[in-house]
């Protein structure tokens, strides 16, 4: 944490170390480490407003909080993202049917299925 801290102090804006901290943070169990990687994501949401792995980052603290609804926006914009991991893809679909979308779950499986193979 020391070492990821240290290369933020260098470059204030500098988003893989950002996100790195971020990560590193949801492994501990303090209610600060969530608040701080919950802050350190809308950070680089806020200058890169399209970033999948920040509001992944997001959707995790979410779901930490119980807020399945705050979990399915942040992997809305996840899951628009270019570069979506099929993970990504599967988890949007499951909070999806936990808020019974089941119609857009479906669609979110079928784009799964598209994207990452399978005959249907």
């Amino acid at each position: 944490e020391a070492v990821l801290r240290e290369m933020l102090s260098l470059e204030s804006t500098h988003t893989a170390a950002e996100l790195l901290l971020a990560r590193f943070l949801l492994h501990g169990a303090s209610a600060e480490g969530w608040r701080q990687a919950e802050g350190l994501a809308l950070d680089v949401i806020k200058r890169h407003p399209r970033h999948h792995q920040a509001h992944h980052i997001l959707a995790q603290v979410r779901r930490h909080a119980g807020d399945a609804e705050g979990e399915a926006e942040a992997l809305r914009f996840a899951v628009d993202s270019a570069s979506c991991d099929p993970y990504v893809l599967l988890q949007y679909a499951s909070v999806l049917q936990d808020l019974g979308q089941d119609a857009t779950a479906t669609e979110v499986c079928r784009r799964l299925l598209d994207e990452f193979g399978g005959d249907g």
